[in-house]
């Protein structure tokens, strides 16, 4: 419907308030079906899910890692994903064209003075260059000058438990 509406192809009778009713809605429920309490979303990112965590662990152990990985999916897996991660968002379906942007951080401190974690790695989430939050992570939350970064370790939990082993189609383009 929306894809309809953004070309003017809907009958004059639908109006701009309808379409916004209506995607609102799907959204409303797509979000509530793949929270993590429903289980979809196990099926249904489980491919992408733990495409991120290899690259995680990857870059972590240094094997020879792209500096930048850049995924392609649909928007129904993208609310999947951010939904698995326990990324807050405003419920609202992705733009067309969204950018779901993970960095992998590595801090130049050790131990208890790196904060709330002793982890030497961290994740910063952001959709199209608006900082997400890591819902139920406030324990592994440091506060940066850029916004919150949660230990990778965490979230790295949070998603084996969240993907189990799956395959897929999941494109993957690396950047060298």
């Amino acid at each position: 419907l929306k894809c309809l509406h953004a070309y003017d192809r809907l009958p004059s009778s639908i109006s701009p308030h309808d379409v916004d009713a209506v995607v609102g809605h799907g959204a409303w429920r797509w979000f509530t079906l793949l929270s993590p309490e429903h289980g979809v979303v196990r099926t249904a990112s489980a491919p992408a899910g733990r495409a991120l965590l290899e690259a995680c662990a990857e870059a972590i152990a240094d094997v020879d890692s792209p500096a930048l990985r850049v995924y392609s999916c649909h928007d129904s897996t993208l609310v999947g994903i951010m939904q698995a991660l326990g990324l807050q968002s405003e419920a609202s379906w992705p733009a067309y064209a969204s950018v779901l942007q993970l960095q992998l951080l590595q801090s130049q401190e050790t131990g208890a003075s790196a904060g709330a974690s002793p982890s030497r790695y961290y994740l910063r989430a952001s959709l199209n260059d608006q900082t997400l939050t890591w819902l139920g992570q406030s324990a592994n939350a440091v506060e940066t000058d850029d916004g919150v970064v949660v230990s990778y370790e965490a979230v790295r939990d949070t998603l084996a438990t969240a993907f189990p082993e799956a395959t897929g189609a999941f494109e993957e383009f690396w950047v060298r």
